[in-house]
């Protein structure tokens, strides 16, 4: 028998459940693994400490009682449900970022309109200002995250010997704690 084997069997004797057999079985694995018969004592000091307790019955009503003073307590305030509020957050930005996303690609052509459509000419004057911001604050934000991208790459690449080496590491401890513990 393991010492896995032999826990499940402690749990057995915890709860008064274990066979004739079992508990031969268990006492000649206790015999020969000084670990599980350290576990089993203890396990024999709870079920005595738990046998010599002496039973108190409760007072006639005490049930009653109980019930009656939880049925007195004041509902529980009910909590604001902000899953519907963050739901609908994240959909109105959803909605935003791809209405930017199709008015970005679809830019000259707007523009384009606008500018030749006298109904929108006026508007001319406003949007290229805006237009250059925006193009000129696109460009920044894709250099930026192409030099973040850049030393992410970079330090992985230094990073991959120190993560080859940890996860040997955790295997090897994973390994010494099942062979500890029974698992071969």
């Amino acid at each position: 028998m393991d010492c896995y084997k032999a826990n499940r069997y402690m749990m057995k004797f915890m709860d008064e459940t274990l066979s004739g057999n079992g508990e031969k079985r268990l006492s000649e694995h206790i015999q020969n693994c000084a670990v599980c018969a350290e576990d089993y004592g203890v396990y024999q000091a709870m079920v005595k400490g738990f046998n010599d307790l002496e039973l108190v019955e409760a007072p006639a009503g005490f049930c009653e009682s109980v019930m009656k003073r939880i049925s007195e307590l004041p509902e529980k305030a009910s909590v604001p449900d902000f899953d519907g509020i963050v739901f609908a957050v994240s959909g109105i930005f959803s909605v935003l970022i791809g209405i930017g996303f199709i008015l970005n690609m679809n830019k000259d052509a707007i523009i384009t309109y606008i500018s030749t459509d006298p109904t929108f000419s006026f508007l001319t004057g406003y949007i290229a200002p805006v237009y250059s911001f925006t193009a000129g604050l696109g460009a920044g934000l894709i250099t930026l995250a192409e030099g973040l991208l850049g030393k992410v790459v970079e330090y992985v690449s230094y990073m991959r010997y120190a993560l080859f080496v940890i996860c040997c590491g955790l295997i090897l401890a994973q390994f010494a704690i099942y062979r500890k513990r029974g698992f071969r």
